[in-house]
């Protein structure tokens, strides 16, 4: 606050005065105030106030403590992102996640969750783009036949690939056992790379608290190392550690698991509706066996 008048008061079972703190008169200089009618030295900048209690009575005690009172403006201390870097850090929370997931999960999980986490930044599968293929597809059957029909194949691959099945067997069970099982063969890669990230988030503040117990290792200095600079930098150390951590683990592994997992499930809905109708029209449009009777 700027320069004013403040008050303390001090509350005991006997009687104590009250202390004003006054600001500084006009004609007098701004690096003395007067405090209980005695002229101090003041610098113009915060003074702290820990307990004022009168010096004739010293069995007062003081009811209320005041921590800081501003006499002057002070400028405040500009804010820096560099503050919050600290790469040693950074390396034992990431590395250590790293290599524990690894060690947790194995190779082909984290292969997987490396793959599923690339297709998040992918376009979406497209069910408009693939509905016309099917459409045209449909046409071409009804056209010259299931055997003969040269097919444009869906732009999705897996779409395609349950769509060529059903072409090469002709055969509507085939269509279904092929459907079912790229669903589970896809689910199951979404389990693995959602579990994956989730390992992770639970290791990240783990490997922040290694970092913190490093870093109070560090606290000793090294012969003739600054013990105030070397303290500094070991406390700071071990607090960006443990930040380091929990910030990896719930803004970082975490949510991009759950992305993965949204992503899949939108995805898996797409297709679903998809086959739905792509199955229906082959009910509707599957032409009828003729019958040959025994000729005598």
């Amino acid at each position: 606050m700027p320069f004013g008048f403040a008050e303390v008061f001090c509350r005991s079972r006997a009687k104590c005065p009250k202390m004003v703190i006054s600001r500084p008169s006009t004609g007098q200089s701004r690096d003395k105030s007067k405090i209980g009618g005695k002229t101090v030295p003041c610098s113009g900048k915060a003074l702290p106030v820990l307990c004022i209690s009168p010096l004739n009575q010293r069995s007062a005690r003081p009811f209320l403590l005041l921590g800081m009172l501003r006499l002057g403006r002070s400028k405040q201390v500009p804010f820096e992102v560099g503050y919050l870097l600290d790469w040693r850090a950074l390396t034992i929370v990431l590395s250590g996640t790293a290599m524990a997931t690894l060690a947790r999960c194995g190779w082909s999980d984290l292969q997987v969750a490396g793959r599923s986490l690339t297709h998040i930044w992918r376009p979406k599968f497209d069910a408009d783009a693939n509905r016309a293929a099917l459409a045209r597809c449909l046409q071409a059957l009804d056209r010259s036949g299931q055997l003969v029909a040269e097919v444009e194949l869906p732009p999705d691959p897996a779409t395609a690939a349950i769509v060529d099945v059903y072409l090469r067997s002709g055969s509507y069970d085939a269509l279904h056992q092929t459907r079912r099982a790229a669903r589970t063969s896809r689910e199951v890669r979404r389990a693995q790379a959602v579990r994956t990230f989730e390992y992770a988030g639970e290791l990240a503040p783990v490997f922040g608290l290694v970092g913190t117990l490093f870093a109070i290792t560090q606290i000793a200095p090294a012969e003739g190392a600054n013990m105030t600079d070397a303290t500094l930098g070991a406390v700071a150390t071990a607090v960006l550690s443990s930040l380091y951590g929990v910030l990896t683990a719930h803004f970082v592994c975490i949510p991009l698991g759950k992305a993965i997992e949204r992503q899949g499930e939108r995805d898996q809905l797409a297709r679903d509706t998809l086959f739905e109708w792509f199955e229906a029209q082959i009910e509707t449009n599957k032409p009828v066996r003729a019958r040959i009777r025994k000729v005598a």
